[in-house]
């Protein structure tokens, strides 16, 4: 049996997990799901070299978050420029100082990131070190409520949907904006089926 961390970690993230049944045709939830997509997390909970929950989901976010998609996004955008990006706290000496540090110095009760304001305490104002974590959000919430509707309707209904991978019912309910729950990020849901018809298109498996 996986344990329920496994499924949580990946639901936390709030990208579609929850939906992958109900929004993928049988055929492609067999494909993508079987064996269970949070399986993949196993290693990484075994993995002896963390014995705290708090440095292994860390690892989690080193590899997945970061090598996989923040640093690789920061790459794209910066090399058509011919600038060469540089992410200081992915540098690999401290992120192997970090994986060494006692887990209360990097979550210190509901504090994130402990150390780190400690150690700018005496640089920074208060209103900076003590302000709560908020992203850095692209506005979809708005552009799929208004400007970029039409566009993600074509793109979704003409394009995606004829891939035969994503259920074409519940794309127009997406659109709709007839989704439930109590966060349905909607527009982060839409951009990613985007992102995906792109991805599609320029490999030339839908026109």
């Amino acid at each position: 049996m996986r344990p329920p961390h496994f499924r949580q970690r990946v639901r936390a993230h709030l990208k579609c997990f929850d939906d992958l049944e109900a929004m993928l045709s049988a055929d492609a939830f067999a494909r993508a799901c079987s064996p269970p997509l949070e399986n993949d997390l196993a290693p990484w909970f075994a993995e002896p070299r963390w014995p705290s929950l708090v440095g292994k989901l860390m690892a989690i976010n080193v590899r997945y978050k970061g090598g996989h998609h923040i640093l690789p996004k920061v790459d794209a955008l910066s090399e058509p420029f011919g600038a060469l990006a540089r992410s200081p706290l992915f540098a690999k000496s401290i992120v192997e100082l970090a994986m060494k540090l006692a887990p209360v110095w990097k979550l210190n009760g509901s504090t994130e990131k402990y150390l780190l304001k400690q150690a700018v305490r005496d640089l920074l104002p208060p209103e900076i070190v003590e302000r709560g974590k908020s992203g850095m959000l692209v506005p979809v919430e708005a552009w799929f409520q208004g400007p970029l509707l039409p566009v993600a309707r074509v793109r979704l209904l003409d394009g995606l949907a004829c891939a035969g991978i994503f259920r074409r019912d519940m794309l127009e309910r997406l659109l709709a904006g007839k989704i439930g729950g109590l966060r349905p990020r909607r527009g982060v849901k839409i951009w990613l089926l985007l992102t995906l018809e792109a991805h599609l298109r320029a490999l030339g498996l839908i026109v």
